[in-house]
């Protein structure tokens, strides 16, 4: 009676084992994403499978049932130790991932990344435009020109730079000579006018000139204070 219940606990416990590793094959995420969009289209994926040890030619078979095709160049099917790549048909996860001999199944499918500027080309009809025939022959396609943008900042003084939520306020030239300074207001209620408290002025930090700024323009000593909220 006693050996009967040994045997008994360790056919239980070697079926839980079992189970419990058949429940933890690891299944590429992206494969999800592949039935869903795919499977109507193509009946297999391209990826490779990951044994828990050296597989036996019982476990390629069990595998090769299911329709999946291993990669054999004329010297045995292709992989290492544990891991062999394969065509694998989507009908076959599910009996896959209950495979005890198994540690995982990948997909060697990658997302498509766009190419640069890839929506705003059309937008502003870049492509039209390489089209356009060149006096020098061909077309205007860029070609074999550099372009070198020489970027001299933002005017973090500007108006529409005072609210972080993107919010515009108007500006109010006083002097018309088409820059912000001294003497300038910001007209925070829209009427056009320059009422008290619009005037605009700089807090700039000491020894900024030696950063770039211009030191008769942007400077510590010009106010104490800003009007900006």
């Amino acid at each position: 009676m006693f050996l009967r219940l040994i045997i008994f606990l360790l056919l239980s416990f070697g079926s839980v084992s079992a189970s419990q590793a058949a429940r933890h094959v690891s299944v590429d995420g992206r494969l999800s994403y592949l039935q869903a969009t795919r499977v109507q289209k193509e009946s297999t994926f391209t990826g490779s499978v990951r044994f828990v040890q050296k597989p036996s030619p019982a476990d390629f078979s069990r595998l090769e049932d299911l329709g999946i095709s291993f990669y054999d160049h004329g010297q045995g099917r292709v992989g290492s130790l544990t891991v062999f790549p394969a065509q694998i048909p989507y009908s076959a996860l599910d009996r896959m991932k209950t495979m005890d001999s198994l540690v995982s199944i990948e997909c060697s499918w990658r997302p498509m990344s766009h190419p640069p500027l890839f929506r705003s080309r059309p937008q502003v009809e870049a492509d039209q435009a390489w089209e356009v025939p060149s006096p020098l022959g061909g077309t205007l396609s860029g070609s074999g020109v550099t372009i070198c943008d020489y970027d001299t900042g933002v005017n973090y003084l500007h108006a529409n730079f005072f609210k972080l939520s993107g919010e515009e306020f108007g500006w109010l030239d006083s002097n018309q000579n088409g820059e912000p300074d001294t003497g300038d207001a910001i007209d925070y209620n829209d009427n056009g006018i320059f009422d008290p408290g619009e005037d605009l002025q700089y807090h700039e930090a000491h020894n900024t000139h030696i950063h770039g700024n211009d030191p008769d323009h942007f400077d510590a000593e010009f106010a104490t204070s800003s009007t900006i909220p």
